[in-house]
């Protein structure tokens, strides 16, 4: 690729880029705030949560959690460093199915 046909790649993929940024915002952004230097946590906290868990994410937060709660050692991890292979583990029920 040969400087002009690289420079004119490059205008082309900023114009395209400046064509699809968003001109107005019908709401406000906390990154977006966050980048013109405002910490806007309104827009953070507290967080929503109108509705239930779908049931498919609270089977799988039970599971995980009775795992993390009866089969694994917080003692055993933070003295050796290792976290156990998930074949030492009794159950995987946790894990998403294939």
């Amino acid at each position: 690729m040969t400087a002009q046909s690289s420079r004119h790649v490059s205008e082309e993929a900023r114009r395209v880029a400046e064509a699809s940024r968003q001109a107005e915002w019908s709401a406000p952004s906390f990154l977006r705030e966050m980048f013109l230097g405002r910490f806007r946590l309104d827009l953070l906290h507290p967080f929503p949560l109108d509705e239930e868990p779908r049931p498919e994410f609270q089977a799988f937060y039970d599971a995980f959690e009775q795992l993390l709660r009866d089969e694994l050692d917080p003692v055993e991890i933070d003295t050796t460093g290792e976290y156990p292979n998930a074949s030492s583990t009794a159950s995987a029920s946790w894990a998403p199915s294939g």
